[in-house]
């Protein structure tokens, strides 16, 4: 099996260069650029792991759980305006949470 081979840092690193294969041989401060970069790609992979995990999740509420007398989708800015009304009473907001 062929070693990783080091990355530039004068170009962008690809999938398979980690910070251990990378080419740190600028001053201190290009170095620590590339690993705060290198930090923040990785922190952006887990974020969108982590968004992507939230997305498909089935946490959707389903519309048959909802009062007899709201009617999704709403057709006009009046249905909107007394939905709205609704949403700020506290006892309405308690029976959705139901």
């Amino acid at each position: 099996m062929t070693p990783p081979q080091p990355c530039s840092t004068t170009e962008m690193r690809p999938p398979s260069c980690s910070a251990s294969t990378l080419d740190l041989s600028g001053t201190s401060v290009e170095r620590h650029i590339i690993k705060m970069l290198i930090n923040i790609n990785d922190k952006l992979d887990h974020n969108t792991r982590m968004l992507n995990t939230i997305i498909n999740q089935n946490t959707r509420a389903d519309v048959d759980d909802l009062p007899e007398d709201i009617e999704l989708p709403l057709v006009d800015i009046p249905s909107l305006d007394s939905l709205e009304r609704r949403l700020k009473d506290l006892t309405f907001q308690k029976q959705l949470a139901l």
